[in-house]
């Protein structure tokens, strides 16, 4: 005869706090896995941890990381609570629709070159392309053309890129079938969208932006790729926002074959997506939508007032609005690479102002 011992459970939120969490905005996503993890049912499904926190610090993690079963919702069908989540992420960035994705922009960069250009085809692409285009040319057998952009001189740093070397690429290579944007670049230069969209729309050709660093662009009122003429347009939500590793969004214009999207990321994806790394696109987009806003603005404020600080209090230079009109207000790296001028040190006292503003 064998005694059974009761295992001690982790408390679990009541449906009351769990509405108390989101304030400010719906998380439909987030709310129903939070709502499943207060249920009193047991998991005979994966993940292996069951839901149990055998590690304190991933407790309210394995609570919420769920498979696909009943009330969770199927990434890859486009269905349930995951559905509804994306549904509010394409209304926040105003566009079409919106794919939801677990292995970064990089599975959005070959889903979209997958259904925009195809295996075989040919592509024209920004010199600025992030290493995922050319793995994905190499995968699926793209032959890539490129155009490159002038420097922003003294950063060294390429400014705007121009549409007349597109077109003439175009009519050159009239087997393109999609131009590929990199917008905003790594150093926050950001391309003219509008006038590569008339260009491809006078062509017949489909426009892709790679917009990895930009998904805070409308928490500071300014539009994504798509909302400004993009077809398609990928964005890392964990590299600008406060969402998990891996956590992105394939956003998707009148013009795109949303079906073979849909498709092409169950193809570059994981059959096991991550419902945390889910959860949290959903809880970041709610954020910026909610009180992130002036968060996001307030630290925008902040980026120009140390700009204008280093321009004018040390020997950098760095890269603003004067010497490229259209920058990221904030850029990941562009805001400290700059060349030194024989200007006076700061000072120990102005760097602490620094260092207590941010």
């Amino acid at each position: 005869m064998f005694h059974h011992k009761k295992r001690a459970r982790a408390p679990q939120l009541t449906h009351r706090q769990i509405n108390r969490l989101m304030p400010f905005t719906g998380a439909p996503l987030f709310h129903a896995l939070q709502l499943l993890a207060t249920g009193d049912s047991a998991r005979f499904h994966m993940p292996g941890h069951k839901g149990e926190p055998l590690f304190n610090s991933y407790a309210e993690i394995f609570a919420i990381d769920f498979t696909e079963t009943y009330g969770t919702g199927n990434l890859y069908l486009g269905d349930g609570p995951i559905r509804d989540a994306e549904v509010a992420a394409a209304r926040y960035f105003g566009v079409d629709d919106c794919f939801f994705l677990t292995g970064g922009s990089t599975q959005g960069v070959l889903a979209m070159l997958a259904a925009a250009v195809g295996e075989g085809g040919s592509v024209l692409l920004d010199r600025e392309c992030h290493k995922s285009v050319c793995y994905a040319c190499a995968l699926l057998d793209i032959t890539p053309h490129f155009i490159s952009a002038p420097l922003i001189e003294p950063f060294a740093v390429s400014g705007a890129l121009p549409v007349d070397a597109a077109e003439r690429a175009l009519l050159d290579h009239p087997e393109i079938r999609a131009v590929l944007l990199t917008s905003p670049t790594y150093y926050g230069v950001c391309r003219a969208i509008p006038a590569f969209a008339d260009l491809c729309r006078a062509y017949g050709r489909l426009l892709l932006v790679d917009g990895a660093h930009g998904a805070h662009f409308p928490a500071l009122g300014l539009p994504a790729p798509v909302a400004e003429g993009a077809d398609m347009a990928v964005l890392s939500m964990h590299k600008t926002l406060p969402c998990l590793g891996q956590g992105a969004v394939l956003l998707a214009g009148a013009g795109a074959d949303k079906r073979a999207l849909r498709e092409n990321t169950a193809l570059f994806g994981t059959s096991s997506p991550s419902y945390p790394i889910m959860a949290s696109i959903d809880l970041a987009r709610a954020y910026t939508e909610g009180p992130g806003r002036a968060a996001y603005r307030r630290a925008a404020e902040t980026c120009g007032d140390l700009r204008d600080y280093i321009a004018r209090r040390t020997r950098f230079t760095p890269l603003a609005e004067s010497d490229f009109p259209a920058l990221d207000p904030l850029p990941p790296d562009g805001l400290h690479r700059g060349y030194g001028y024989h200007r006076p040190s700061p000072g120990r006292h102005a760097l602490e102002r620094i260092r207590r503003g941010l």
